[in-house]
């Protein structure tokens, strides 16, 4: 057993002598018939004995409950400074870990960086024997300051150079966007405007084929209108550069063929469909 939990163990183990005993004396006064004066007097100061040892007794147990009163609140204290001391302790190993996180990334980019250097500079490498080894020794290492302020030099011109480089490339890239651009809504607008111009060549051929049919009671058509309906129903727009097909002649529009009203509203429609 601890010498701690004893300790305990004693401190809450209530002795029952002291009890026991009160108990004894106030059964013996009260069971005999016809006490003596000496004896009631006797058990009187026996009893008064007894009383002050057991209430002595109950201020020791007093003592001892506030002394564990203090000590539990104590232990709450130890407690919380604990749960505080582990509460730090773990933001700092998260920051640890952090840390470590952001070391291994340098370290990364630090051996990256080795590695691109080591291959710009492999050709200027050379080989030294020591002890039947051979070690590779990098000249620019060994350099003087004159010829790294040199290479300085000719590093920040190439990356100056890379730099207009890339703001040619950048304006080019520029242009061809704003001429795609430019080329996407040309697109689009001829889209439209071509759409417009088949359902409104659609519409004039319906009202010419209309005009030119005579009805019951009428004469022949003139041939003049005969020709200007033909003329409206084959007019047409070139798909590229937008300039008019020329007229045809009497003879090309005599062969041509009837315009079918229904076919070319058809023909809008799937025209529109596509785009």
């Amino acid at each position: 057993m601890d010498a701690e939990e004893a300790i305990i163990r004693e401190r809450i183990t209530t002795s029952e002598a002291n009890y026991k005993r009160l108990l004894k004396i106030c059964m013996a006064m009260v069971s005999e018939k016809t006490p003596s004066l000496e004896t009631v007097a006797s058990s009187s100061q026996a009893l008064n004995i007894e009383l002050d040892s057991y209430e002595m007794m109950l201020n020791q147990l007093q003592l001892q409950l506030n002394m564990n009163e203090k000590e539990i609140h104590k232990y709450e204290e130890q407690k919380n400074e604990g749960n505080a001391t582990i509460l730090e302790l773990t933001q700092k190993s998260v920051e640890l870990q952090d840390k470590l996180a952001n070391a291994q990334v340098i370290r990364a980019q630090k051996e990256e960086c080795s590695a691109m250097v080591d291959e710009m500079v492999k050709p200027k490498k050379v080989m030294l024997d020591e002890g039947d080894r051979k070690v590779p020794i990098i000249a620019l290492l060994n350099s003087s300051r004159a010829e790294d302020q040199k290479l300085n030099e000719s590093l920040s011109e190439e990356i100056n150079e890379l730099e207009v480089q890339k703001a040619k490339y950048q304006a080019v890239w520029d242009s061809r966007r704003a001429q795609f651009d430019q080329f996407s809504n040309s697109v689009d607008e001829f889209a439209e405007s071509f759409l417009k111009r088949v359902r409104a060549g659609a519409d004039r051929d319906g009202d010419s084929s209309r005009e030119a049919t005579p009805f019951e009671g009428e004469g022949e058509v003139d041939d003049d209108d005969t020709d200007h309906n033909v003329d409206n129903a084959t007019e047409n727009y070139d798909s590229v550069a937008g300039t008019p097909v020329p007229p045809q002649t009497p003879r090309e529009q005599s062969a041509a063929p009837v315009v079918n009203t229904d076919s070319k509203e058809a023909e809008a429609e799937d025209v529109e469909m596509a785009y």
